[in-house]
């Protein structure tokens, strides 16, 4: 299992490079759009570099998030995992913060890959939320003596699909689907 998380870090960095440019269709302007106003290409100009930083800053948060998850162990809680795992969340909402506040354009409407990440994002958003105050949880109880119980147990599964798809997200996007 880690050898394939490896592998996909591996990937996922050599594949950067070959990422498909974002174009101004895929920020839902149309040909129509680009000819208004000096306004509009102010506003479209922010959105672009924005979702550029978006972009970089994903790729950042999913290679934080790899090693957040090769090093958690089962019924251990290692300072490693800990930092890494803060260090992620705060990359992650850095990336959230710059697609949610990415001006939007009026009447544009989302489709294909674009449409997929923003779906994928309700799924990883949530969790990526849950699965640290989980972990919180969970250290605690392991702190105490105790074994992990209750609501904590959650912590190693929901993770993990807050992993797999922010990495679907992210693929989606780079890939083109």
């Amino acid at each position: 299992m880690k050898m394939f998380i490896i592998l996909s870090i591996m990937q996922l960095i050599s594949s950067i490079s070959y990422a498909k440019e974002i174009t101004l269709e895929d920020l839902s302007f149309s040909n129509q759009d680009l000819s208004t106003s000096t306004l509009l290409q102010d506003l479209q100009t922010k959105r672009a570099g924005m979702l550029e930083t978006h972009q970089n800053l994903g790729y950042l948060t999913a290679a934080l998030l790899t090693a957040t998850m090769i090093t958690g162990k089962e019924g251990d809680v290692t300072n490693t995992h800990k930092y890494l795992g803060i260090t992620a969340g705060l990359s992650y909402y850095a990336t959230a913060y710059y697609a949610i506040n990415a001006p939007e354009v009026e009447g544009a409407t989302k489709s294909g890959s674009s449409l997929w990440h923003k779906r994928l994002a309700w799924i990883h958003g949530p969790l990526m939320i849950l699965a640290p105050a989980l972990g919180v949880i969970a250290e605690r109880q392991l702190n105490k003596g105790e074994d992990i119980h209750g609501i904590a147990k959650l912590h190693k599964p929901l993770a993990a699909v807050a992993f797999y798809s922010f990495l679907s997200s992210l693929a989606v996007i780079t890939f083109d689907f």
